[in-house]
C-alpha cells in the first residue's frame, strides 16, 4: 500500500516538473536551443512518469479497465488499439530524437498505460524496456524509506 503510495505522488512530483520545465522553457538563457532541450527533457520526465503511474495498484486498475473496454468494441479494437499505440510510440519518438511538442508530453504520459495491455511482440519488449528504470528508481525511493 505505502509503495503504491509512493510511486503515484512520485509520479505527480515528475509530472509537475516536466509541466513546469515545458511551461517556462522561454525563460531560460541560451535561446531556442535551451528551449528544446527543456522540452525534451519535459517529454521524458512525463514518459518516466506514466511509467511510474502504471506500475502502481492505480495503474494497474487503470490499465485493466481500458483492457475491459477493448472487449466492448469487438474484432478490431486490438488491431485499433495496436495501430493507436505505434502512432503514439511514433510521436513520441519524434519529439525525444527531432522536434519536442507539448502535445507530445501528453502522449508520453499515456504510452505506458497502452504498451501495457500487449502481452507479446514488439509493444510488450519496448514495454519491459521502459518498465526497468521506474520499478528500480520506485524500489530504491521505497529502500531509502524501510519499506
Amino acid at each position: 500500500m505505502l509503495t503504491g503510495l509512493i510511486g503515484n505522488g512520485l509520479a505527480v512530483l515528475v509530472a509537475g516538473v516536466a509541466i513546469l520545465l515545458s511551461r517556462f522553457r522561454h525563460h531560460v538563457p541560451g535561446g531556442g536551443m535551451a528551449g528544446e532541450a527543456l522540452l525534451t527533457m519535459a517529454v521524458l520526465g512525463m514518459l518516466f512518469a506514466g511509467e511510474l503511474a502504471r506500475s502502481t495498484g492505480l495503474g494497474a486498475g487503470i490499465v485493466s479497465a481500458i483492457a475491459a473496454a477493448e472487449g466492448w468494441l469487438g474484432p478490431g479494437a486490438k488491431t485499433i488499439l495496436a495501430l493507436a499505440t505505434f502512432a503514439m510510440v511514433l510521436v513520441v519518438g519524434v519529439a525525444v530524437f527531432r522536434t519536442a511538442t507539448e502535445r507530445a508530453m501528453t502522449l508520453a504520459f499515456l504510452l505506458p498505460f497502452a504498451l501495457a495491455l500487449f502481452s507479446s511482440g514488439f509493444f510488450h519488449s519496448l514495454d519491459a524496456g521502459l518498465q526497468a528504470p521506474a520499478q528500480a528508481v520506485a524500489a530504491k525511493i521505497a529502500a531509502g524509506l524501510g519499506v
